[in-house]
């Protein structure tokens, strides 16, 4: 029987710090981002399956950012991609 190669639980190590909790995220987003005031910022997350993207841009807002971009809201729907694939 073949072993399964799936990862129940993983993990990244890191050698840098962590924050925990929205106010610390957010405080370390903003002061990273003011750090020079001419210099354009961009900031991008990736989420995976179970994380709560609503929420998340809800938390995000609170930074004030000039454009947020919900890559979402691009996908095809079923419809299209059914049609693209139908056989």
């Amino acid at each position: 029987m073949r072993k399964s190669n799936y990862d129940k639980y993983p993990s990244t190590e890191t050698e840098d710090r962590l924050w925990k909790g929205w106010e610390p995220v957010l405080s370390k987003l903003k002061e990273e981002c003011s750090r020079s005031e001419q210099a354009r910022k961009v900031v991008v997350i990736e989420c995976y399956h179970g994380a709560y993207p609503e929420e998340l841009s809800q938390h995000l807002a609170t930074l004030q950012p000039s454009l947020m971009i919900h890559s979402g809201n691009f996908f095809k729907g079923v419809e299209e991609i059914e049609a693209m694939t139908y056989p």
